[in-house]
């Protein structure tokens, strides 16, 4: 289901090193809290899920949209 056009999303990005400064490998889950939020102007409920995304190996680097936790319409 497409999320609705007052639903805002936003972008979390960012690099996965170890102590060393080298990039990591990795998983990464995102879950959000809360797991069902209201979108008042349309009206409907949005179960927010968690979700995952693996670093790039060479970089560490990772990007994953995500529902934004300050949209003031949910």
């Amino acid at each position: 289901m497409a999320l609705p056009a007052e639903a805002n999303t936003t972008v979390v990005q960012g690099r996965l090193l170890d102590t060393a400064g080298q990039p990591i490998s990795a998983s990464l889950t995102f879950t959000p809290a809360p797991t069902r939020v209201m979108v008042r102007s349309a009206k409907v409920a949005l179960f927010n899920k968690s979700a995952t995304v693996n670093t790039d190996s060479a970089t560490g680097s990772f990007a994953i949209e995500v529902l934004a936790s300050d949209d003031p319409d949910l």
